[in-house]
């Protein structure tokens, strides 16, 4: 499933914010310095993604470019990913539910490397045994 991902109403670059791009840039994200400690989530699918996420309210996030996306087990929730390079980008609410939930999760894997360091990582539960 593909989409358009570009969110017209958030707010444009500034020094309160930071900006990830997938590896071939093609999918821009633009969100607010996060303020809680990032979610190393170890669930069947975000293990296997090695994503590090980090929710904000959809309003506060701009993303450009087209991308696609999965859904798995009861399909409330899709996960985004560049339609060039692959690079797991962030997940939101499915169609429907964005207006009750009203936030995304951004992969902030996709920022450099020094713009990760001096956030707080959380280790969530994965499944268990």
């Amino acid at each position: 499933m593909s989409a358009s991902s570009t969110n017209p109403t958030s707010p444009t670059p500034t020094s309160r914010t930071l900006t990830a791009t997938c590896h071939c840039s093609a999918i821009t994200l633009t969100f607010p310095i996060p303020t809680k400690p990032l979610v190393e989530c170890h669930c069947s699918i975000c293990r296997r993604y090695s994503v590090l996420w980090a929710q904000f309210p959809s309003s506060d996030v701009q993303i450009t470019g087209e991308t696609e996306f999965y859904v798995w087990g009861d399909k409330d929730l899709q996960f985004h990913r560049c339609k060039v390079c692959g690079c797991v980008t962030h997940w939101m609410p499915r169609e429907g539910l964005r207006e009750e939930h009203g936030v995304v999760s951004v992969n902030c894997r996709m920022l450099e490397m020094g713009e990760l360091e001096g956030l707080e990582v959380r280790v969530s539960g994965g499944p268990k045994k």
